[in-house]
């Protein structure tokens, strides 16, 4: 090979081997952020970002090696933000590699679906899995992980599996990650070389017991500073966005909903937010007022609420009475079968008839609950479909021919549907039940820093899944109407029809 051919090699191979220039390299993320387009209440809009959206990702990029905490009012935007920086960096740098983390599978495939909606169009990915993007243009990785908060310590062990160098991880709904702590212990060797190296978690106020309140806690300089600040927050005190720095590196950020220039200067926002999203006075305080609980499992009913409930008695049929029904299944177990019996009378609900029993064959049950369904006639009967429900369900069709009996499928989704059903009725005084074993069930039901809905203890919830099974067949609280996703200044529409947003 003469020489000049040989420089021509080393020339060709220089030009192949030479990185290309990433497609967003020396683009501001803000300027960046106008060329997108996202949903809002006014249709498709540039997304603009918000002042308190500009101070945090300045914070974020600004910032090196530092675990960085984002408490957030809903409505804010804050997730939205995070996933499009997540996509800006995976542009704007060679080898970028970021970790997504949220508390299941699904969620995580959630954001991957989200954050693939503020890719330029024509971006080339090699990779194009919910679980990993992987960008031709830039070798910049994306990883969609659960932090599987109900295997402790084993699930956060699969969120670090197998990778190597993380530069930016960000865990959704920390708040209510319970193995969080076990989460930070797996990932943190990975971000050693990484750089910005931040780890940073994002979620509303949930249980003062939690890492995350933790975390919060040290970066003001102790938990009572941060309880000051959140109360001087809500009384527009003080700005409704802060960065909190501690002596010892912490770092955490607050915003609230009044960091939005329209939410501040709308009247009684609040109030519309509580209305159009069926919000109950707990769930109002939590995730847009920042109201810490102080136990690790939440009361999901209000005491006040249930005693103003408890009135009158049990009573047999009446011909024109209307009636709704649920029933929750069980087998020969310790659970109890149940079937609620509630009497509608205008906006009012009475429990009239309650079956409760267990440790009994499942012919015993249906014979019992279809003499029920007899003799008070209900317009309309939801029973639980799960395992052996699905037999209660076809028996039941079968023997009552007459009744319009459906069935219902019990997730947590769905549960956590029946559920808010029964805090509506309670916190507007439109339900009454007599003094029974249903009144000890609402009183012991929780919700756990996992968010799992369940009885507290030894306790059982078969009569409040009843109870919420009886309110879905009566459509109570049911408004089909085009709401906004919560969570974003990226609303998406969604329909709901129920008391839960």
């Amino acid at each position: 090979m003469g020489l000049q051919q040989h420089r021509k090699s080393i020339s060709a191979f220089q030009e192949v081997s030479q990185p290309t220039q990433p497609p967003l390299a020396g683009v501001v993320f803000s300027d960046w952020c106008q060329t997108l387009k996202i949903k809002t209440e006014k249709g498709l809009q540039p997304f603009e970002l918000f002042p308190w959206q500009v101070s945090f990702t300045n914070l974020v990029l600004q910032t090196e090696r530092r675990t960085i905490a984002l408490l957030s009012s809903r409505q804010t935007g804050k997730t939205s933000t995070l996933l499009a920086l997540m996509a800006y960096l995976a542009l704007s740098r060679q080898q970028f590699s970021g970790l997504l983390i949220h508390r299941t599978t699904a969620d995580a495939h959630l954001l991957c679906r989200r954050v693939k909606k503020f890719l330029p169009q024509g971006t080339k990915l090699l990779s194009d899995s919910l679980s990993l993007l992987e960008f031709a243009g830039t070798n910049s990785m994306l990883h969609f992980r659960s932090s599987n908060p109900k295997l402790g310590a084993e699930g956060a062990e699969q969120t670090g599996r197998g990778l190597e160098s993380i530069d930016l991880a960000l865990v959704e709904e920390a708040s209510h990650t319970s193995n969080l702590k076990e989460v930070v212990g797996v990932v943190a060797p990975t971000m050693t070389w990484g750089y910005p190296g931040n780890l940073i978690f994002v979620g509303t106020a949930g249980s003062k017991l939690s890492y995350y309140y933790e975390h919060l806690g040290k970066s003001a300089q102790g938990g009572d500073s941060l309880e000051t600040l959140l109360s001087e927050i809500r009384a527009d005190k003080t700005a409704p966005y802060q960065e909190l720095v501690s002596s010892t590196g912490q770092i955490g950020v607050v915003t609230n909903w009044r960091a939005i220039d329209r939410f501040k200067n709308e009247p009684d926002f609040l109030a519309r937010v509580k209305t159009e999203f069926d919000l109950t006075d707990e769930q109002l305080a939590s995730e847009y007022e920042l109201h810490f609980d102080s136990g690790a499992d939440a009361v999901v009913f209000s005491f006040q609420d249930i005693q103003k409930a408890i009135s009158g008695e049990l009573e047999g049929p009446n011909t024109n009475a209307v009636y709704y029904t649920g029933i929750d299944a069980a087998a020969m177990g310790q659970d109890y079968c149940v079937c609620a019996v509630l009497k509608k009378e205008g906006e009012q609900f009475k429990l009239v008839h309650l079956y409760r029993r267990r440790k009994q064959p499942s012919e015993v049950h249906l014979n019992v609950i279809a003499d029920i369904l007899k003799r008070y006639d209900p317009v309309t009967t939801l029973c639980e479909s799960n395992s052996i429900g699905q037999l209660y369900l076809e028996s039941l069709i079968s023997v009552c021919s007459a009744q319009h009996i459906e069935g219902f499928h019990t997730s947590a989704p769905s549960k956590e549907v029946a559920v808010g059903r029964i805090v509506l009725a309670l916190e507007k005084g439109h339900l009454a039940i007599p003094p029974c074993p249903l009144v000890e069930e609402l009183l012991a039901f929780r919700r756990t820093d996992t968010g799992k809905l369940e009885a507290g203890g030894s306790a059982h919830d078969d009569s409040v899944i009843a109870l919420g099974l009886a309110l879905t067949a009566a459509g109570y609280g049911v408004q089909t109407k085009q709401s906004w996703f919560l969570d974003s200044s990226n609303f998406d529409p969604i329909e709901t029809s129920l008391t839960n947003p």
